[in-house]
């Protein structure tokens, strides 16, 4: 990720992380994803391993180059179709939902401020199946997932999970599932 990239402090700790994620990750040969935030690619290889295409989307200009880079790597293995986006989460959410894009597995994990009310609206007409939300701010996810759940998404599973032990950062990851219905 380079000096100036984001990564997860204890390697353990991020693959703890990424496993528990992969656990909710459903998939198939015909299943499209959209993954959001996506950094320099911590979930995307597992991802791509689930799904027929995934749209990686972030805003970084070096994290987009080691994306991309990833993703011709996916490629030559036979993995999925995968496509770096650089482009605000917001504003590829607003994209999506103006076309009526839907997507069996979303998976985010924004920066502290979270989504956003407007994006998580978007959210909520693209995400047609599971969705996988990963925040280490939990106030600005039960903001966000609020507007989820009132969009017809219910939470099938949320974890916390402990990145530092013996400091408060922790990782939240909410599951859901677009479908009628509050939180179960």
């Amino acid at each position: 990720t380079g000096p100036f990239g984001f990564a997860q402090a204890q390697a353990a700790q991020n693959a703890a992380l990424v496993a528990h994620v992969m656990r909710w990750a459903d998939g198939g040969a015909d299943r499209r994803g959209l993954e959001l935030f996506a950094g320099a690619g911590n979930f995307t290889r597992g991802l791509s391993r689930r799904l027929g295409q995934l749209l990686a989307v972030e805003t970084d200009a070096r994290a987009v180059v080691g994306l991309q880079q990833l993703a011709a790597r996916i490629g030559v293995q036979g993995g999925a179709r995968v496509v770096v986006q650089r482009e605000p989460a917001a504003a590829a959410l607003a994209r999506a939902a103006a076309a009526d894009e839907r997507y069996d597995l979303v998976l985010l994990d924004p920066p502290r401020a979270g989504l956003g009310v407007g994006a998580a609206r978007d959210l909520a007409r693209v995400a047609g199946g599971r969705t996988i939300y990963v925040a280490c701010d939990p106030a600005t996810m039960v903001r966000d997932l609020a507007v989820l759940i009132t969009h017809g998404h219910r939470i099938l599973d949320l974890a916390i999970l402990d990145m530092m032990p013996m400091t408060p950062e922790v990782e939240a990851v909410a599951v859901l599932a677009a479908g009628s219905g509050g939180a179960t």
